[in-house]
């Protein structure tokens, strides 16, 4: 009977206490579980295998093995935590406010969809959402157009949303409107918001 399976390589017990000693201040605990597992992969340690453990020169395969371990554990572990700057943060939040109250139709989106209904109206219903990270918005403006062939206005309408949007909020709305002879399609777009507060 033949067997399918690989041989490990076996990595002397010095070189787990050596890694450890390399890491010791540099690298957290998760990156040495990282790099560990990484060590004790099948397709690593066969590469490890045909690399450094059929030389036939053992020392060189051992500092072979050493500088492609420390090469590793500088990629991956050498960056230092960096404290959080309270200052840095409050004033890009404040140029985010900024930008999302001077322009809330840059930062409200609206679906639709139309069909008529058993007595002949036009019932549109949609979702407006709030893709703002900061502001909250009210009083949100839609404008309804009824167009005929090559996007001719044949009517206009008027709509406001009078709820509070969070930031990631959505509101459903619900509109019936008598169609002009010749619509073609319907088209809501966001004319404008307040700012809560304002």
């Amino acid at each position: 009977m033949v067997s399918n399976k690989v041989n490990e390589p076996v990595f002397p017990g010095w070189f787990f206490l050596l890694f450890e000693w390399f890491t010791l201040d540099k690298a957290s605990h998760f990156c040495i579980q990282i790099l560990n597992s990484l060590l004790t992969h099948q397709l690593f340690a066969t590469l490890i295998e045909k690399l450094f453990v059929s030389l036939s020169n053992k020392t060189t395969a051992m500092l072979r093995l050493l500088v492609v371990a420390f090469a590793l554990m500088l990629l991956s572990c050498g960056s230092k935590e960096q404290k959080f700057d309270t200052a840095t943060y409050e004033s890009a939040k404040e140029n985010i406010q900024q930008k999302e109250s001077k322009h809330p139709e840059q930062f409200l989106s609206v679906t639709s969809s139309d069909r008529k209904n058993l007595i002949g109206k036009q019932v549109i219903t949609g979702v407006v959402h709030n893709r703002a990270t900061v502001v909250t918005y009210k009083d949100v403006e839609l404008k309804i157009k009824f167009l005929g062939k090559d996007n001719t206005v044949l009517k206009e309408g008027d709509e406001m949303i009078k709820d509070f949007l969070s930031p990631g909020s959505s509101k459903n709305f619900k509109f019936r409107y008598s169609s002009p002879k010749g619509t073609e399609d319907i088209k809501v777009t966001i004319v404008g918001a307040e700012v809560e507060g304002n």
